[in-house]
């Protein structure tokens, strides 16, 4: 039944070697060294000294760097990270590291194997690798490229493009941890398949991301022989993810507008997702269809867990599934709402039964999809929701229909229920915060944020969005502008819940975007227009074992 979307591996090529121009020489000592850095070889020199010095060392930029035409060596704009570094800015408003719209293709940053990475307070912008060595990771990641350890916090990321995971790839037993830090206009490369995660890709690796704001992200689509790209935000594919207390706002992919799930385990918690958008299928969230060459060991075909999360107003193409679709595997939700999603054949008619939920089986593999709600969610078109009870405690599956809705409303990165809405109070085994850090009740209301009375609803379907559905149509991908304006990123306090984060600041990332940049909305409505298999991913179940949480 129509068109699948589905995710190949990319292959490791090897490590790509680094010139580093001159330094400014420091005095080398056996214990953790803090430099303060104004300048590119400062910057240069501060990381090749840590690495040598192998200790916990602290990198401070005093002020933003540009990397210019012919400064960077090889694909990477500074020396890879060997050891335990820490860089951080002056708060993401102040202090950016940069590539320059003109400069030649490089990301910025790489941590090796055995490496540990932790940003702070700082935008990294412009990063951009594409087609440099075949389709291999060394194309991915055009920030942040991770093989070690990588840590995030009160970052923000824009504008940065790279073949998949514009803007960080995690991969390989790689980990991932990002707290309070926004992914705003970050793509993957147009034209190119399989151009997945316009903002993170993790492949055979885990993430944890918590506290951030995903914002009009978008993969690259070429309409002409329908090679697609997934997961317009995130991609999580053969490993483990948890997403926390999050926002996924305005992003753009063919399949899984928001996030994709390929054969891995991938859980969300308190989140919101709004106004996102899959060609295809999948607005909100997708789980993508296996292939033989995937080892599904792990988590069989793909599990998605979904709680206390909102998706509402995501929109999808015409396999359906404006909320969640699943290709394969198996999607749970609970104490969620799933409320005025859309999804549009191809004469921009609203497919009943698929609005919210969508599954597909396929004719390859034999392999179908399941969405499950347990407990209560509040759900307006269950169509092919399955309300299935919970053997393990004896609960009773309940489904809220769309008059339970009553003022579902959105304000700035989350949405509240109205006093009328019959989601208040309904559900159980609830987290103990909401999405704002709000206490919940033992009977909390369901979906990421707990009651606030307001008004009406205030989403209409846009049935003229069809000309992108039927003619399979995406953006117009634009890396080089050298007149995006500066991200003016907001800071907000914000109590993180973390021992490691007292200092740390919200950066709720409000970017300006420029004449040349577009906003989902306008995105929506332009017009135009295998790597082998790596053995070394099926070490997996070892990895995964040994993941304790960091915050």
């Amino acid at each position: 039944m129509g068109r699948s979307c589905s995710v190949r591996p990319f292959v490791r090529s090897g490590v790509s070697t680094l010139v580093c121009a001159a330094v400014t020489a420091w005095v080398g000592t056996a214990q953790a060294a803090n430099f303060e850095v104004t300048t590119l070889t400062q910057l240069r020199g501060a990381i090749e000294q840590s690495n040598d010095n192998n200790e916990a060392d602290v990198i401070t930029l005093t002020n933003g760097i540009i990397i210019a035409d012919g400064q960077a060596s090889g694909n990477t704009a500074l020396p890879a990270i060997t050891s335990e570094i820490t860089i951080k800015g002056q708060g993401a408003a102040a202090t950016t590291l940069e590539r320059t719209a003109t400069s030649a293709e490089f990301r910025l940053l790489k941590v090796e194997s055995g490496g540990n990475l932790t940003l702070k307070d700082l935008t990294l912008k412009g990063g951009y690798l594409s087609h440099l060595q075949g389709r291999t990771y060394e194309n991915t990641g055009g920030a942040v490229q991770n093989y070690g350890t990588l840590t995030v916090r009160n970052v923000t990321f824009v504008e940065n493009a790279a073949d998949a995971g514009g803007a960080i790839s995690n991969i390989e037993g790689a980990e991932l941890y990002v707290y309070d830090s926004t992914f705003e206009r970050n793509q993957t490369t147009w034209g190119w398949a399989d151009g997945d995660g316009a903002a993170i890709l993790s492949e055979a690796a885990y993430a944890e991301i918590e506290r951030s704001i995903f914002r009009d992200n978008k993969t690259g689509l070429e309409p002409s022989d329908k090679r697609q790209s997934d997961g317009g935000a995130i991609e999580n594919s053969i490993g483990e993810m948890l997403i926390k207390d999050s926002v996924f706002v305005g992003n753009v992919s063919y399949c899984g507008g928001a996030i994709e799930n390929a054969i891995g385990k991938l859980t969300v918690i308190n989140s919101t997702f709004k106004d996102n958008f899959g060609v295809l299928h999948a607005g909100a969230i997708y789980g993508s269809e296996p292939r033989a060459r995937y080892d599904t060991s792990n988590f069989g075909d793909g599990v998605i867990e979904i709680y206390n999360s909102t998706l509402s107003e995501n929109e999808a193409g015409e396999e359906g599934g404006g909320g969640v679709f699943m290709d394969a595997g198996i999607a749970i939700i609970r104490n969620s709402v799933l409320a005025q999603n859309v999804a549009f054949d191809a004469n921009g008619v609203a497919v009943a039964g698929r609005q919210d939920c969508g599954y597909i089986f396929n004719d390859e593999d034999g392999t179908q999809g399941r969405i499950i709600v347990q407990g209560t969610n509040l759900i307006t078109d269950m169509g092919n929701c399955l309300a299935e009870n919970d053997a393990f405690d004896g609960e009773t599956a309940t489904v809220i229909h769309g008059d339970g809705v009553a003022a579902l409303q959105w304000n700035a990165d989350h949405y509240t229920l109205g006093s009328a809405s019959l989601a208040i109070a309904q559900g159980a085994e609830c987290e103990a915060t909401d999405q704002l850090g709000n206490n919940r009740a033992a009977a909390c209301d369901l979906g990421a944020v707990e009651n606030v009375a307001l008004t009406t609803p205030n989403f209409v379907p846009d049935a003229n969005r069809i000309s992108v559905i039927g003619g399979f149509v995406m953006p117009t991908f634009e890396v080089n502008n050298d007149q995006n304006q500066d991200n003016q990123g907001d800071s907000q306090d914000e109590d993180a819940g973390d021992e490691n984060a007292v200092d740390d600041q919200q950066q709720s990332g409000s970017s300006q975007v420029s004449a040349n940049s577009q906003s989902s909305a306008e995105l929506r409505a332009s017009s135009g227009g295998g790597g082998a298999f790596n053995p070394l991913l099926l070490m997996l179940p070892a990895l995964l074992g040994l993941r304790r949480r960091k915050a």
